[in-house]
Formats: C-alpha cells, structure tokens, sequence
C-alpha cells in the first residue's frame, strides 16, 4: 500500500503544484519544499553546508508527518539534495545517501521539463532543465527506486499520479 509520496525532478516542473492537487485529492498531508523556506530567509547564495542541512531538515519533516499521519505527500525529498550536491559542489555526501536509501518513498512522481520556466530569485537553472531530469531518472533506476514519469499538462499528471497511488491500494 502507498503511504508515502515524493514528487521530484528538475526546478520548475509543477513539483510543488501537482503536490497540493495529490494533497487536496488524497485527503493527505503535504510537506512543502524546506529549501525555498530556508533560502528565501537567508537570500540565494548558500554552501554545501547550508544544502546538507536542507536535507537533513526535509528527511525530519517527511518522516514526522509520516509517522503523525501515517501517509504523505512530499514536495522533495534526499534524491533532490543528493543531484545539488553533485552539481553545484561536484559529489554527494556518502552519509545523505546512505540516509536517503533508509528512507525510499513508496512511490516517486518524477516531473518532466515539459512545463515552461517559472522565473523566481530562488531558481537557478532553465536550461540545464532535461540534463537534470535525466540526473533524477539516473539515480531512480540505478537503485531501483519505484517511480512513475509524469508529463504533459497538470490535470494529466494528477489523473495519472491518482491512478498509479490508488491502484495499489
């Protein structure tokens, strides 16, 4: 049974947007991106250290509504901070990932870059969208991780996220 949701991919994708209609749908918690909180107070510029702790804190405030609620929908999770560690800093942290393979999502939505760019201080790459995307699919297969590519317009990632959520029940 799907309990635990984590919409991923590349900036500007509909992450955020598609995890409120699962919310709204499911009748389920959602855990917004910790990243843009945290960023928006201390401004664009940040260190590894600042991105290790945004994960650190994401995997606290999935793993809290999970166990509080017993299902969610999460806007990023480990995988997100594993690819800007990478390609901002050059490698990942061992010990993030070790974290990120105790914590694997029931199901990843995993967003195509097929949405146009949303421009916003916070984001940093338009046209490094599909390298990214192909990042994400990279890591989710090389772990087996369960996931389902999401593209198109809004309702048809909602309408397919649904029955991929529901169809496991």
């Amino acid at each position: 049974m799907i309990r635990h949701v984590v919409i991923t991919g590349p900036e500007s994708s509909g992450k955020s947007t598609l995890a409120t209609l699962l919310g709204e749908q499911l009748h389920w918690p959602v855990v917004d991106e910790v990243a843009r909180t945290l960023l928006t107070a201390s401004g664009p510029v940040y260190s590894r250290e600042d991105v290790i702790r945004i994960g650190l804190t994401q995997l606290q405030h999935n793993q809290q509504m999970l166990m509080q609620k017993g299902r969610v929908v999460a806007d990023t999770d480990l995988l997100t901070i594993h690819i800007w560690l990478e390609d901002k800093f050059g490698a990942a942290d061992e010990s993030l990932i070790q974290l990120w393979l105790d914590h694997i999502p029931d199901l990843y939505l995993l967003q195509t870059p097929d949405m146009p760019w949303q421009p916003d201080p916070l984001r940093e790459d338009p046209e490094r969208r599909t390298y990214l995307f192909y990042r994400y699919r990279s890591w989710l297969d090389q772990y087996a991780c369960p996931y389902l590519v999401c593209d198109n317009t809004v309702n048809e990632r909602l309408i397919r996220s649904l029955e991929a959520i529901r169809q496991d029940r």
